[in-house]
């Protein structure tokens, strides 16, 4: 028979292998000094990534309209020449010139609903850039947590596989000796191989999830991250809290409210057409063999053409500011109805969390030791005390899964509330 090396246990464990598999199993240490924490990470996000630099541009670019949008009219400079003879085309023969300026003053108030429109989509600017923040913290913290799982999990399956591999050396030699069965042999090979599959199938996840995380910091896709355990803390709001928070900080309510108030701007300035603007001018005129003169002029823009202009105008004005009122109910309904189901699938994500950390794996650790109490007795066989720590094992890495479905939930609802908290340090005005 030959006697490759095969890295798996075998039969008839000491009591002090059997303390180094099930030891294996305890919860393993994450992070390192180099770690970096997903709070770190958000407010790196916060200033380097693109598509929050481009909103925070396009914010900017929108404030700097508003002063513009309330400005006067530009005024109308002229310079006539009068009377040249048709029989020239010289300016010099010309009797007179003229210079004048124009004034246009629009009617008193359009110019502050002009002003208020552009100072609306400011703010819709902002809640839309507010809702990017929002959404790349939450999809970091969301990316994170799934990347930090994969880890731990990775370090769990490790441990095993070192434990498995302990325990083989002395199995491998009983087995020499005849002290073991070939079977038990073959079970612990297929649990170190099937432990060190795992390890590799999740190890080929990490490279997406690095990319995801970097492409949020707007980073190439192989910048280093390593990760360390994320706060789990969690305080459920109530109902009536959670309502109130959506329809008073929730970016994409705002933005709704935001656009409601535009239109309202929008329709006092329709209302405000059928009035006239007023122009205020002066002319200077030298004519020859004459004493220079001037004079002034007033200009009013009669806004006649009510019928097809004036009155169509301020009819698509009211129609638009009920269809803003609806959006903004609508939106502030669906917002509410998409935080309170999250606050439920974060409630039910935390408490299957709980259980795994408080119960199903301290069961599981019970059971193993029981097992192995019972095999060092000889009234458990070998397989038992395999799939009891199988059971730890499972347990252990559904923890991890557990912990970040409830991470990602977690900010989701965040997200659904409007919670700048989710940014981290870097939270702005």
């Amino acid at each position: 028979m030959t006697q490759s090396k095969i890295l798996l246990p075998a039969v008839r464990l000491t009591p002090r292998g059997i303390a180094i598999l099930a030891g294996g199993l305890a919860l393993a240490p994450v992070g390192g000094a180099s770690a970096q924490s997903v709070d770190s990470l958000v407010a790196l996000a916060m200033r380097t990534n693109p598509e929050i630099r481009s909103m925070d541009a396009r914010t900017g670019a929108a404030r700097e309209r508003i002063a513009p949008a309330g400005a006067l009219p530009d005024p109308v400079l002229t310079y006539r020449l009068d009377r040249i003879p048709s029989d020239s085309a010289d300016p010099g023969r010309a009797a007179a010139q003229r210079f004048g300026v124009m004034q246009m003053f629009p009617f008193p108030g359009k110019q502050g609903r002009m002003r208020g429109m552009a100072a609306e989509e400011a703010e819709m600017a902002r809640a839309a850039r507010d809702r990017a923040r929002l959404e790349v913290a939450a999809d970091l913290r969301g990316a994170y947590a799934q990347l930090a799982a994969i880890e731990s999990s990775i370090r769990i399956l490790e441990e095993d596989s070192r434990s498995l591999e302990a325990l083989a050396e002395a199995a491998l030699v009983r087995y020499q000796v005849g002290e073991t069965q070939q079977a038990e042999l073959l079970r612990m090979q297929v649990e170190l191989a099937e432990s060190r599959m795992r390890s590799a199938v999740l190890r080929d996840q990490i490279p997406a999830w690095r990319a995801r995380i970097n492409e949020l910091l707007g980073r190439a896709p192989d910048a280093s991250i390593r990760t360390t355990r994320p706060d789990t803390t969690f305080h459920s709001p109530s109902l009536d809290s959670l309502d109130r928070r959506v329809e008073r900080d929730q970016p994409n309510v705002l933005f709704s409210k935001r656009a409601e108030r535009r239109s309202s701007q929008a329709l006092g300035l329709a209302r405000k057409e059928g009035w006239p603007d007023l122009g205020v001018g002066f002319e200077y005129m030298a004519e020859r063999g004459m004493p220079d003169s001037w004079m002034g002029m007033i200009e009013v823009r009669l806004p006649i053409w009510r019928w097809n202009k004036v009155a169509p105008t301020r009819r698509a004005a009211e129609q638009d500011l009920d269809a803003a009122k609806e959006e903004t109910r609508r939106s502030t309904n669906e917002a509410v109805a998409t935080a309170r189901s999250l606050l439920s699938e974060a409630l039910a994500a935390r408490r299957e969390m709980t259980l795994y950390r408080t119960q199903v794996i301290p069961r599981a650790l019970t059971s193993l030791e029981s097992t192995r109490s019972a095999y060092e007795t000889g009234k458990a066989a070998f397989l038992d005390f395999l799939d009891a720590r199988r059971s730890l094992l499972r347990a252990r890495l559904a923890h991890e899964e557990a912990v970040a479905e409830f991470l990602d939930r977690s900010a989701r609802l965040r997200l659904a509330m409007g919670d700048r908290a989710l940014e981290g340090a870097d939270v702005d005005g």
